[in-house]
């Protein structure tokens, strides 16, 4: 859940945050946070691991995501004109991701 949907008020921009959650777990094989308290009060980091099999661009784009700050997060139109949107990065990505044995272990995981 985004941090402003506790704060009030809200706008679209929470389902930017929101499905910036969804790519981190797809690219990760787990959440970005672990509960809605964290996710208010820590900033998104990714491990080591994880971000070496991704690239500049993905990463970037789930940070600009799931930033805390209003202005700073990405709209959804602005997400569309991305590069890596515009050149078909995440399918790429996301291959490269769900073979990863890692991820989805990790994904597997989260189901149990």
């Amino acid at each position: 859940t985004a941090p402003e949907v506790f704060r009030g008020p809200y706008d679209e921009k929470c389902d930017v945050f929101s499905c910036g959650a969804m790519l981190y777990m797809l690219l990760c094989g787990r959440m970005p946070f672990k509960d809605d308290e964290e996710a208010c009060a820590k900033h998104v980091t990714f491990l080591p691991e994880d971000a070496a099999s991704l690239s500049a661009d993905a990463v970037s784009l789930v940070k600009r995501a799931l930033c805390k700050d209003l202005a700073s997060r990405l709209s959804s139109s602005e997400i569309l004109e991305l590069d890596w949107i515009r050149a078909s990065g995440p399918v790429s990505t996301l291959r490269r991701a769900m073979s990863s044995k890692n991820v989805m272990t990790s994904l597997r995981s989260y189901t149990d």
